[in-house]
């Protein structure tokens, strides 16, 4: 694309002072579970799940890879972004997680399937 300069918090609407430095004392010392039926993946949603074809499929079918890599790794960014002005921090991540790891299938040339 021939980007002129690197892309900073500015050109997203953001300020270095938005950011929130983590303290050591704010990391978890113990092991962190997670319950399977709380994630925000398409496949724990039920209304995932009514659909004949998922939009994330129909953009498999009509996009070419780049533009589908782009789409995932657009909305990982836009997830990870916004998860801490939400109040749904975890499942925001747990959705950025999500498209990354479409973004990873894209990338190795393997069909998304929304429902595992």
């Amino acid at each position: 694309m021939g980007w002129e300069r690197p892309l900073t918090c500015e050109d997203f609407g953001m300020k270095p002072s938005d950011f929130h430095e983590i303290k050591e004392s704010e990391i978890p010392k113990h092991t962190m579970t997670f319950d399977k039926h709380a994630t925000g993946a398409a496949a724990d949603q039920k209304h995932y799940q009514k659909a004949e074809k998922e939009p994330i499929e129909v953009m498999q079918m009509y996009f070419t890879a780049q533009e589908l890599y782009g789409f995932c790794k657009g909305n990982a960014l836009k997830y990870i972004l916004r998860s801490r002005f939400k109040g749904t921090e975890l499942k925001d991540m747990e959705k950025a997680l999500q498209y990354m790891k479409w973004s990873v299938d894209v990338l190795h040339g393997v069909p998304i399937d929304p429902r595992k």
